[in-house]
């Protein structure tokens, strides 16, 4: 988000702008290969590289919901549309002289898979699993935001061993990350990026682990006028180290993806109360384990 606290400065972004934007993953299911089980993963690409990732300087509990739709095609065709009404709170409680954060992200999708060649024309819906941000600390140096925090998947989602689609992947996943944000010439530019670690579970159902998972995700922003900004977002995802367990049996393939797109940001007034709108799209590329596809994606953040 735009960022700035000198107001001397002609670049003074408006309070709201200037205080939140935690994101989340979100379980996506992809179609079936030989790489992490099922080729997917608990990580969803564009949910943690938006504006202003690591800013979070002031206190307050925030309504903070992700809007996305997904779609690829190959020899089969997937889509999902999914949300995340999310709840966010950071409190004035210092730790290690940061502020302490935490947050909770329920997950809602409809997902549709057509295999032509097969006549399987399968959709589900309904909650997935859920993403918790139990502890988060966040630290500000002049123009420089740090953001460390724990995320974890929790397999809530609807399962069941055999299905073409589920709601949820059937394991924890521990989700480690440290984010950055740069805000430079009069907070005109900034950088953010988010580097994180995933480490899985077995999924107690296939004796199936998928092995833990690096990714990367970043935005370069420009904000010609306090109210609005554009960005250049990506991400890039790999699997780090072999999948386990007997059900795991015969696949040596890491899962491997990238992602590249335009980011637009808006700051408005809306009955008095300050919203920030963050959208992106995201052109996925060089996906090894699965068929590519292309993300939209909408952030929507105000505090209550």
């Amino acid at each position: 988000m735009p960022l700035h606290d000198d107001k001397n400065i002609s670049h003074t972004w408006p309070n709201i702008g200037r205080r939140l934007a935690i994101v989340a993953t979100a379980c996506i299911l992809q179609p079936a290969t030989q790489a992490s089980e099922g080729g997917g993963t608990n990580y969803l690409p564009g949910f943690y590289g938006d504006f202003g990732i690591a800013y979070i300087p002031e206190s307050g509990t925030y309504f903070n919901n992700l809007f996305g739709y997904y779609t690829a095609k190959g020899k089969t065709e997937y889509s999902v549309a999914f949300d995340l009404p999310s709840i966010v709170h950071a409190s004035d409680w210092q730790v290690l002289g940061g502020l302490f954060t935490t947050g909770i992200y329920p997950m809602f999708l409809r997902s549709e898979f057509i295999d032509t060649s097969s006549n399987v024309d399968t959709r589900r819906g309904g909650a997935g699993d859920l993403y918790v941000l139990p502890a988060g600390i966040s630290w500000h140096w002049n123009n420089f935001y740090l953001f460390a925090y724990e995320g974890v998947v929790m397999p809530t989602g609807s399962y069941h061993q055999g299905r073409d689609l589920n709601a949820g992947r059937n394991y924890w996943t521990l989700d480690n990350n440290i984010a950055f944000t740069w805000q430079f010439a009069e907070g005109s530019y900034e950088v953010s990026m988010n580097i994180g670690y995933m480490v899985n579970s077995q999924n107690p159902a296939t004796h199936y682990r998928t092995g833990d998972e690096f990714h990367l995700d970043y935005l370069l922003g420009y904000y010609p006028t306090t109210e609005f900004g554009l960005g250049i977002t990506g991400s890039a995802y790999k699997q780090v180290t072999a999948d386990s367990g007997s059900g795991a049996a015969g696949v040596t393939r890491l899962s491997e993806a990238y992602s590249v797109g335009p980011a637009l940001y808006y700051n408005q007034k809306i009955g008095g109360k300050e919203i920030c709108w963050s959208a992106k799209w995201l052109h996925e590329f060089n996906a090894n384990s699965y068929t590519a596809g292309e993300y939209i994606m909408l952030h929507t953040i105000f505090e209550f």
